[in-house]
């Protein structure tokens, strides 16, 4: 089964973590789910693939309060 997780990506103490799991970035939006392809870009090249990722890395100050990363663990 695969279920969709929401984070809140510029919030340092928010993190990816999908242990022996890889992470799949759906989706990269703000609050009233408007989709934000810069950031989504962005969050797949510095997420993809990895166990465990830092999302607020992609975090500029236009984005500090609104971004919002859809993702998936799989196997």
């Amino acid at each position: 089964t695969c279920s969709i997780n929401c984070i809140r990506a510029c919030n340092e103490e928010n993190s990816i973590v999908c242990n022996q799991s890889l992470i799949l970035i759906s989706d990269v939006t703000n609050w009233m789910l408007e989709k934000n392809h810069v950031a989504f870009e962005n969050m797949k090249r510095d997420c993809m693939g990895k166990e465990s990722c830092d999302p607020s890395k992609v975090c500029g100050p236009q984005y500090r309060q609104s971004l919002v990363v859809h993702y998936l663990c799989v196997d």
